[in-house]
C-alpha cells in the first residue's frame, strides 16, 4: 500500500505473534518511523519504551476491558530495524525529548529517523510474558532472512497462511460465513 500524502509504500506480513514491515521512502526523503508504544483502542494505564542501540526498540503496554470484558492485560514488543537510526528521541504525551532513550508514560512513544535511505525494515515480535520472550518469539517462527517480500503471500515463506490456519482453527465453524447474499424486490 502506498500512502499518498507521503508517498511512504508500505508491505507487511506476520505470524501469530511477529511481523515483518518494509517501509519504502521517495528518494530524497528523510525516513522516519514512529512507534506508538502506548497506543491502545481499549485504553491505556501503564506504557514504557526503550531505546536499545542503534536498531532496537522495546517495551510494554498494560490495557484492559478488551471488548468490554474487563479484563487486563500487557503485552510486551521488540523491534529490531535492518539499519542503524541516525536520530532518535521519545514523547510522554506532553513533551518530545529529542536523543531520549527511555520513557514511561501510558502515552509512551519514539521518532526514530534513518536519514535518505529508500527502504526501511522492521522485525517486530510480541509476547504476554516479558520483553526477553518477545525477542525468543521471532526465532521459532520466522527463518533467518526472511523480508516483508519474501514472507508475503507471493513470496515462499508461507509466514501469512500459517497465522490465517491458526485463526481459522480458533473461530467456530457456526461463526464464519460468506457475505450475506442481497435480493432485490
Amino acid at each position: 500500500m502506498t500512502f499518498p500524502d507521503s508517498g511512504v509504500r508500505t508491505e507487511l506480513t506476520m505470524t501469530t505473534r511477529t511481523g515483518i514491515a518494509a517501509f519504502t521512502f521517495p528518494s530524497g526523503a528523510n525516513a522516519q518511523v514512529l512507534v506508538k508504544g502506548g497506543a491502545s483502542l481499549a485504553g491505556k494505564s501503564a506504557a514504557g519504551l526503550r531505546i536499545t542501540g542503534d536498531r532496537a526498540v522495546s517495551g510494554s503496554a498494560t490495557s484492559g476491558n478488551f471488548c468490554g470484558k474487563g479484563n487486563r492485560y500487557t503485552a510486551y514488543y521488540d523491534i529490531t530495524f535492518d539499519r542503524p537510526f541516525t536520530a532518535h528521541g521519545t514523547w510522554d504525551g506532553n513533551t518530545i525529548q529529542a536523543g531520549s532513550d527511555q520513557v514511561d508514560s501510558p502515552q509512551a512513544g519514539a521518532y526514530l529517523a534513518f536519514g535518505d535511505t529508500g527502504t526501511v525494515q522492521a522485525k517486530v515480535s510480541m509476547s504476554y510474558v516479558d520483553v526477553d520472550g518477545a525477542g525468543r518469539t521471532w526465532r521459532p517462527r520466522c527463518r533467518a532472512g526472511t523480508s516483508a517480500r519474501s514472507a508475503s503471500p507471493r513470496g515462499t515463506h508461507g509466514a501469512p497462511r500459517s497465522a490465517g490456519f491458526a485463526w481459522q482453527a480458533r473461530i467456530p465453524r457456526s461463526s464464519r460465513r460468506s457475505t450475506p447474499r442481497c435480493t432485490t424486490a
